[in-house]
């Protein structure tokens, strides 16, 4: 939609992409949308997956984590925010859109457990469009599920996921104990 977002230490900030370079530095205008605070120190979000014109981060742990969902269409676009079903000692991963059905809306997440909670992994599926009005600002979680644990070791042994051809199943790493699971969305 012609805009690059990026994770600066503060919310997140947003270009207009200038695809054949031909703006000066001093004519780019970087937009900041703010994700609120945590304590004393500013929200901030990693990596961004996108879904046709739709950007998703997370921002917080535990039960302050929140899926943050963006329209890059809007011309000043604002953040939806979602909150999660995470728990004390959860961090949320990174954001796996997918289509249910070959059609409807979702991203999956990861909770991952902090290295000195002792509880079990979770798995959070959210509806982007709920009411099919093609507005994604009434997201919600859908189902939570608890998942094997991940083995993160540097930046391997996260959980990793995947939908079949048809958008009916999907299916996920436990890096833990080397298992896979396979999660059915019609049952």
């Amino acid at each position: 939609e012609g805009k690059v977002f990026l994770a600066p230490v503060d919310g997140i900030c947003w270009v207009t992409a200038d695809v054949n370079c031909s703006s000066k530095p001093a004519d780019v205008k970087v937009n900041h949308l703010s994700l609120g605070q945590d304590g004393d120190k500013p929200r901030r979000t990693g990596g961004f997956q996108t879904l046709g014109h739709h950007v998703f981060c997370t921002t917080g742990q535990g039960d302050q984590a929140d899926l943050i969902v963006i329209d890059a269409k809007a011309s000043t676009p604002s953040p939806t925010i979602v909150r999660l079903s995470g728990k004390a000692g959860h961090k949320p991963a990174s954001v796996l859109p997918v289509l249910v059905q070959g059609k409807v809306p979702h991203v999956v997440l990861f909770h991952d457990r902090n290295k000195d909670a002792d509880i079990t992994e979770m798995l959070d599926i959210v509806a982007l469009d709920p009411n099919g009005d093609g507005q994604y600002s009434d997201a919600k979680v859908v189902k939570s599920i608890p998942v094997g644990q991940s083995a993160v070791a540097g930046h391997a042994g996260h959980h990793e996921a995947c939908t079949d051809s048809d958008g009916r199943f999907l299916i996920f790493t436990n890096p833990g104990d080397g298992s896979i699971s396979v999660y059915s969305f019609k049952s």
